[in-house]
């Protein structure tokens, strides 16, 4: 990896760390709007950005309450929601599956953490997840792929 890529992974996994620790409260819990989730839109942009967001996530998950579950079952979240939204060639299509695979993956481990049933827990993750990925960017994504310092930052 080169030296700029490496440079702009760790920006991308700071700004990811920094939004989430600095939104606790909606970032970790039964009912979160992980607002820095929007980040994964830069996997549509280039799948090498998944390396960013997944040690962004992997960080960030050592300040959630969950504990080390969090950090194991979070992070395998966001590696396999890197994977399928960079091999899903619909954009729109895309951006369901961040809301799928937490809402499946964080949703069970946080039902199981502080002992809520599965079925909302999943469905409350699902629907945050829903809210940070999909709502927003179905409203960012076409701008972001026409703006060609995007694309050249990013791309």
């Amino acid at each position: 990896m080169k030296t700029k890529d490496l440079a702009l992974e760790a920006l991308i996994a700071a700004v990811y760390i920094a939004v989430t620790v600095l939104l606790k409260p909606i970032s970790y819990s039964f009912m979160q709007v992980r607002i820095s989730e929007v980040m994964l839109i830069l996997v549509l942009f280039n799948r090498k950005h998944a390396y960013g967001l997944i040690i962004g996530c992997l960080l960030a998950n050592f300040v959630s309450d969950a504990g080390i579950l969090d950090v194991i079952f979070g992070t395998l979240a966001t590696a396999i929601t890197c994977l399928l939204m960079s091999i899903t060639k619909d954009d729109h299509l895309a951006l369901v599956w961040p809301a799928l695979v937490n809402g499946i993956i964080v949703g069970a481990m946080l039902g199981y953490v502080l002992n809520v049933p599965y079925l909302p827990a999943m469905g409350w993750v699902f629907l945050g997840e829903f809210i940070a990925t999909f709502v927003s960017g179905i409203f960012l994504i076409k701008p972001l792929k026409k703006n060609t310092k995007m694309q050249e930052i990013f791309g």
